[in-house]
């Protein structure tokens, strides 16, 4: 699916390499993404993430290109 979803132009796709309970899941995915919303990197947000993590949340990883939220820029 990894690679599917790359073909079609998603940027990185990030997703566990094996089953991972869905409170692993659910607590990783939220601090990803606060780290997405801080401009931090994809892989590094992944990385931070999964640091402090049950050993389990270690089953994720980041496929593809870098990626980050841009700042909005109003005029």
């Amino acid at each position: 699916m990894t690679a599917s979803l790359l073909e079609l132009g998603a940027t990185t796709v990030v997703g566990p390499v094996s089953a991972v309970p869905e409170a692993v899941a659910a607590s990783t995915m939220v601090d990803y993404h606060r780290g997405l919303a801080a401009g931090v990197e994809a892989s590094q947000a992944l990385a931070d993430a999964v640091a402090d993590a049950d050993p389990l949340a270690g089953l994720f990883s980041c496929f593809g290109s870098q990626w980050q939220v841009q700042a909005e820029v109003r005029p």
